[in-house]
C-alpha cells in the first residue's frame, strides 16, 4: 500500500507542477496583451493627429465641421496621408501602376484616405459625431456612450467625438482577455494551494501504511528502486518545466477582422441616416467611397 501513496505523492507533484507551468507559461496571455495594448496605442495616436486638426479648424472657422461635413473637410490632413500612402492608388495614395502588377500594398499602421473621409489601418471609416445642438437620443446607439474613460474613442471638446468601429471591438476583444488571464492565475494560485495539501495528505497515508514484512526479490527491489527515482525526478523537474514559443506570428494590422468592423459600421451608419444626423448626400458618397474600397479588397487587390 506504501506504493500506492508514493506514485499518488509523485503523481500530485508531477500533475499540478506539469499545470502550473503549462498555465504560467501560455503565450495567449504572454504576447496578446501588449499586442492589443499596441493597436489601441496607434489608434490613440491617430486619434491625437484627428483631433489636433479639427482643432486647427476651429481656430480657423470658428465652428467645427458639422456631422455631413465629417472629417472630408480635413483637406490638410488628408492630402498629408494620400502622401504617405505611395503603394496606393488615388485617391487613397500616389501609387500609380504602370507595371500592371494588380495589387498593392497599404502602409497598414498609417491612416488612409478616400473620398468618404479616414479610414483607419483596418480600413473601416474612423467615425465622427458633432453632438453640439442635436438631440441626445439620436446617438443613443453610439459606443461612445459606454466609454466614459475614453479607452477607444476621443472626445475632442465638448460634444465633439471620435472613434473606431475596429478599436471598439479590439477594446472588448482585450478586456475578455484580461479577464481569461486574471481566471488563469486565479487558477495558478489554487493549484499552489491544492497541490501541496494533496501532496502532504499522501505523505502521511504513505507514514501510516503498513510496511511488507516479505522481502521481494532483488531484481524486483531493484526496479522499484529505480522506477521511483524516475518519479522522483519526472515529478520534481515539471515544476522546474520552461514551455518553450518556437512561433506566435501575430500581424501588426490586418483585414481578417475587417467584415465584422464594417456590417458594425454600417448599422451604425444607417441609424444615422434614418434619424437625420446625416443627409442623403452624405450617406450616399460614404457608401460609395465605402464600395469602392470593399471592391479592392475583396478582388485582393489590397495585400
Amino acid at each position: 500500500m506504501r506504493y500506492i501513496w508514493f506514485v499518488c505523492i509523485c503523481l500530485t507533484i508531477g500533475i499540478s507542477g506539469f499545470w502550473y507551468n503549462t498555465l504560467r507559461n501560455d503565450p495567449k496571455y504572454i504576447y496578446e496583451p501588449p499586442w492589443y495594448r499596441g493597436h489601441l496605442r496607434d489608434i490613440s495616436e491617430h486619434y491625437q493627429t484627428i483631433a489636433k486638426h479639427l482643432k486647427t479648424y476651429h481656430d480657423k472657422q470658428g465652428r467645427y465641421p458639422d456631422n455631413n461635413e465629417g472629417l472630408t473637410i480635413l483637406t490638410d490632413l488628408r492630402k498629408e496621408l494620400v502622401d504617405k500612402q505611395t503603394s496606393l492608388p488615388s485617391p487613397m495614395g500616389t501609387y500609380e501602376d504602370k507595371f500592371n502588377w494588380g495589387y498593392y500594398i497599404p502602409k497598414y499602421a498609417e491612416m488612409v484616405s478616400f473620398d468618404g473621409g479616414i479610414l483607419s489601418p483596418w480600413f473601416e471609416p474612423f467615425i465622427y459625431e458633432n453632438r453640439n445642438g442635436l438631440d441626445e437620443t439620436l446617438f443613443t446607439d453610439s459606443p461612445v456612450n459606454y466609454d466614459k474613460e475614453r479607452s477607444y474613442c476621443i472626445e475632442v471638446d465638448k460634444g465633439i467625438y471620435v472613434y473606431s468601429m475596429g478599436a471598439v471591438m479590439y477594446y472588448q476583444k482585450y478586456c475578455l482577455l484580461l479577464k481569461e488571464k486574471q481566471r488563469n492565475e486565479i487558477l495558478q494560485v489554487v493549484i499552489l494551494i491544492v497541490g501541496p495539501i494533496l501532496t502532504l495528505i499522501f505523505i502521511w497515508l504513505f507514514i501510516r501504511a503498513k510496511k511488507v514484512v516479505n522481502k521481494p526479490r532483488p531484481l524486483w527491489r531493484t526496479l522499484k528502486w529505480v522506477g521511483s527515482v524516475i518519479l522522483v525526478l519526472i515529478s520534481l523537474g515539471s515544476w522546474s518545466m520552461v514551455t518553450i514559443t518556437t512561433c506566435y506570428v501575430m500581424t501588426s494590422f490586418g483585414l481578417h477582422s475587417r467584415p465584422r468592423m464594417i456590417k458594425e459600421y454600417n448599422a451604425l451608419l444607417e441609424k444615422y441616416h434614418q434619424r437625420g444626423v446625416i443627409n442623403q448626400q452624405t450617406y450616399q458618397k460614404i457608401k460609395t467611397a465605402l464600395d469602392d474600397v470593399n471592391k479592392l479588397i475583396e478582388d485582393n487587390k489590397i495585400k
